[in-house]
């Protein structure tokens, strides 16, 4: 019965058509909040679905299916965000391959508290039956053996999507995999708690990259903003195992990843009290330090592709 008064996007001259923008992820750092915020801009079209995994999930349905996925009205524009994009290997590459002048949006997290984040989801969703620390452990092991089965990357709920708490905060390594595809100015980065301390600026800056008219962002309030609550006095340990895990990760992070908006120095890196929605989706990640960061200027042209 009250399913006759569900409110339906307007359909009436929706046209099939190519990504303005892909948010990547990471997952758990504010890509649903991200998106919605950025949906209530006039030029941008709300589809009926954030996460669209074509990318990963559904990408031999080919190219036509996708476009219809983000069908939209004339004169206003229409993108993905789908947080396992990022970690997924081949994705970067599928990107390029189908849109090369593709725009590419990162939002990063704290990666210590992002695992947090999906733990805490995973217990919450039945998924994860250890400890923090036992899970954060146990994580290469899992991963070895999901690699020995032989696990699809691209099927839903596998080992990849749903217990890799340390490796989806390897940021460095997965934007280096993109940045071998994209020229620089494709890519836009940004961290989640300058998203939540300067909403409206961090907004402004993403209009600017996606070509959009300026907005009064100050008017809008950042959607799904809560406090993040812990699971017990266990976490402690984990805390603690993740502040030594990660921090290699977050010196390559800051020297070798440019921000779009914002600094690495801000001190926004602790505790955020923000938790997003984003719905549940290895190799090491150690680099020589003579690695050169690529610095690709291919596909300059930012035409958009219908």
């Amino acid at each position: 019965m009250f399913g006759l008064f569900k409110k339906k996007n307007n359909t009436k001259d929706k046209q099939p058509t190519s990504p303005s923008f892909i948010i990547v992820g990471a997952q758990k750092s504010g890509t649903s909040s991200l998106y919605e915020m950025l949906c209530k801009h006039p030029k941008v079209y709300r589809n009926e679905q954030k996460e669209l995994h074509f990318f990963d999930f559904n990408f031999e349905k080919g190219k036509s299916h996708y476009r219809e996925q983000l069908s939209c009205p004339e004169g206003v524009i229409s993108g993905d965000a789908s947080p396992f994009y990022m970690y997924h290997p081949a994705v970067a590459g599928r990107i390029a391959e189908m849109y090369p002048k593709a725009k590419i949006i990162f939002i990063l997290r704290d990666p210590a508290e992002r695992a947090l984040s999906q733990y805490r989801m995973n217990t919450q969703e039945g998924i994860e039956t250890l400890s923090p620390l036992m899970a954060l452990v146990a994580e290469e092991d899992r991963l070895l053996k999901a690699m020995q089965a032989g696990e699809d990357w691209d099927t839903p709920n596998s080992t990849y999507q749903n217990f890799t708490y340390k490796s989806r905060g390897h940021y460095e390594t997965q934007w280096m995999n993109f940045s071998k595809h994209f020229s620089r100015k494709q890519l836009f980065v940004m961290r989640m708690e300058t998203l939540v301390a300067n909403p409206a600026e961090t907004m402004q800056a993403l209009c600017e990259f996606l070509k959009l008219p300026a907005y009064d962002w100050a008017s809008e309030a950042l959607p799904h903003e809560n406090k993040s609550e812990g699971i017990g006095a266990d976490e402690g340990y984990a805390i603690e195992y993740l502040g030594h895990y990660f921090t290699p990760h977050k010196e390559r992070l800051k020297a070798w990843v440019p921000l779009s908006v914002g600094s690495w120095d801000d001190n926004l890196l602790g505790e955020s009290n923000f938790e997003d929605t984003d719905d549940a989706e290895t190799e090491d990640s150690t680099i020589p330090k003579d690695t050169e960061i690529p610095t690709t200027d291919n596909n300059e042209d930012e035409t958009k592709e219908n």
